[in-house]
Formats: C-alpha cells, sequence, structure tokens
C-alpha cells in the first residue's frame, strides 16, 4: 500500500487532502511512559488570517508571509501542523499504554510508519 503520510517528526505524520485539508496524526509520549495519541482534520479554510497567525506565533513565526517566505509550498502544511499542536487533548485522545499499540493506532489510521 501507499505510504499518504509523510513523517514530520518522530512521532508526527500528516497526509495532505488538499492544498488546505490536512490530517495529523500527533503522538506525545507522557511522563509516566505512556502515549496519548490524536488524529486531528485541519482545514485552514475555517481560519481568518488573524487565527492564523494566532496558531503559528507560539512557535517564533511572525506572520503567514514569514511562513510562506521560509516554507514556500510547504506553508499550509507547516501551518496544519502548527494548529494539530495546538489543539487539545480530548474524550476522542487515545491514551495507549506501549509502543505496540502506537503503531498499531497508526496502522489503523492508515499510516504505515511505526514510532521506534
Amino acid at each position: 500500500m501507499e505510504e499518504i503520510y509523510i513523517k514530520t517528526d518522530d512521532m508526527q505524520f500528516v497526509h495532505k487532502q488538499n492544498e488546505t485539508d490536512y490530517i495529523v496524526l500527533d503522538i506525545v509520549e507522557t511522563p509516566d511512559d505512556t502515549y496519548l495519541c490524536k488524529r486531528v482534520w485541519v482545514g485552514l479554510e475555517w481560519y481568518t488570517n488573524e487565527d492564523l497567525e494566532a496558531e503559528i506565533s507560539g512557535y517564533g513565526y511572525t506572520s503567514l508571509d514569514n511562513v510562506r517566505e521560509l516554507y514556500g509550498d510547504s506553508a499550509n502544511q507547516i501551518i496544519a501542523e502548527c494548529i494539530a499542536e495546538n489543539t487539545q487533548f480530548d474524550e476522542d485522545t487515545e491514551h495507549l499504554k506501549t509502543i505496540e499499540e502506537v503503531n498499531n493506532w497508526l496502522k489503523e489510521n492508515k499510516c504505515n510508519h511505526i514510532v521506534e
């Protein structure tokens, strides 16, 4: 099966649906060695420019133009990653105990990458 997600860091994977829609799989290891896993659908068209500026500001970017200058064609993906990381873990968050469970969760979400 062709991989539809790209690995953006050790525990984050992004699938580009189109120019403004992304699915982000975000995994965080907790201090007690368990994992919080969330699947975030980001539609950039849902946000005003002011909202987008607020979402990226915590990552050291000064403006949307700044992100576009730095990343060119990948700017929207970077913005989607920022939004996903800012999204709170909630009742839809998977609380998993082992890395094997995390890898099974990735597979269930059609992501062929593995976390080690």
